[in-house]
């Protein structure tokens, strides 16, 4: 909920054209959520190259993006643990494919079933 009140709040001064504010806020949920650093950058491409607000959103937008990737690459020698160790092609395979859709606490087949129960009272 953090990182999209504040990339809601970034993309609206991005649309108002207040590209440090925007860069900021969209910086500032890239620290909760490491793809929006993707996100992060717009401000600062459509800042463009010279002004007050270009300098802003490099400054401010980039920066604090940048946080979390330089926090752990300083603590663990990585700039991401979840690219270094959840994105292994060994994790890939049958029993796992099938936890996804059988396990009782997030399975797709269980929460399927009762949603399917639930609104089966509005449908008949």
């Amino acid at each position: 909920m953090f990182s999209f009140s504040l990339a809601l709040a970034g993309l609206s001064h991005l649309d108002a054209k207040r590209y440090g504010r925007a860069a900021l806020l969209l910086g500032l949920s890239a620290t909760q959520n490491p793809l929006l650093v993707l996100l992060a950058g717009v401000p600062v491409v459509a800042a463009g190259g010279s002004g007050v607000e270009a300098g802003r959103a490099r400054r401010g937008g980039a920066a604090v993006a940048l946080v979390p990737y330089a926090f752990y690459f300083v603590t663990f020698g990585k700039p991401s643990l979840i690219t270094a160790d959840y994105t292994n092609p060994a994790n890939i395979g049958l029993g796992r494919t099938a936890s996804l859709l059988f396990d009782l606490t997030r399975g797709c087949c269980v929460c399927a079933g009762a949603l399917l129960a639930a609104f089966a009272g509005r449908w008949v």
